[in-house]
């Protein structure tokens, strides 16, 4: 297999042998993903405010401002959310 193909076959009906210890049958991972207050933030420096990664689809970044709304969502996630 070259070095740009990828093995999409898998596994099937024969998995790879797993031992979890004292015989476990499930595995249980909890991940907790903060990541406010790294947004885009005039405030901070930033030449626009955060433009994608909150919950108004398709509304644009406000350039050399504050916007309002995105930032009380991010303030709200770390306060309460978090």
């Amino acid at each position: 297999m070259s070095e740009h193909q990828r093995d999409l076959v898998g596994y099937g009906a024969e998995p790879p042998p797993a031992a979890w210890p004292g015989g476990a049958r499930v595995a249980v991972s909890l991940v907790l993903d903060y990541e406010e207050g790294g947004e885009p933030s005039v405030l901070d420096g930033d030449r626009a405010s955060e433009g994608f990664l909150h919950e108004v689809v398709g509304a644009p970044p406000v350039v050399g401002g504050r916007d309002l709304n995105v930032g009380a969502m991010f303030a709200y996630c770390s306060r309460a959310g978090f």
